[in-house]
């Protein structure tokens, strides 16, 4: 099942992440309603993480480096179920995946809910260019020094992520 377009049903949450309704992707953010993402950090055998530099066409954040594999979770879908799928979606790999926890942060005037998972980078590959421009692998010290010397080389999302992942499960 592929990533959903911005007309496709995901699911509308309450504050306390909750299902209180379906809602078109598209629509969740300029009506300001609750919804769920999940972010995947993969690492390689040196503990390197790859990052994705989001593809010019890109209605939100071109150009800047995000997590290993982003996206929004179907209507119905679980967080575990989504970071497979996209896994599979964005970089042609399906390694086993280990849950970090789910995060609440604001995106605009929602609150996005986002399951963040860990695994193994081995073997990924850009499956849509226009979607991912490059993958780019960089130790978690050199991560944190760009963080700081220039945040907004990074999406916003990816920096609540590396944050939550470098304080409570790095």
């Amino acid at each position: 099942m592929p990533a959903p377009t911005a007309f496709d049903p995901i699911d509308l949450v309450d504050s306390a992440n909750r299902p209180a309704g379906v809602i078109a992707r598209g629509a969740a953010r300029s009506r300001g309603v609750n919804f769920r993402t999940v972010h995947v950090l993969l690492f390689d055998d040196d503990d390197r993480v790859l990052l994705q530099r989001l593809a010019a066409p890109r209605d939100r954040h071109p150009g800047r480096l995000g997590s290993s594999v982003a996206g929004y979770l179907h209507a119905g879908e679980g967080f575990a179920e989504a970071s497979q799928r996209r896994t599979i979606e964005e970089l042609g790999i399906d390694p086993d995946l280990e849950s970090l926890g789910v995060l609440a942060m604001l995106d605009g005037r929602s609150t996005k809910f986002v399951g963040v998972f860990r695994g193994s980078g081995r073997g990924a590959r850009v499956q849509d260019p226009s979607h991912v421009a490059e993958l780019i692998w960089m130790g978690p010290d050199e991560v944190d020094r760009q963080v700081a010397a220039d945040p907004d080389q990074f999406t916003p999302t990816f920096r609540t992520v590396w944050c939550h992942y470098r304080t409570e499960a790095g």
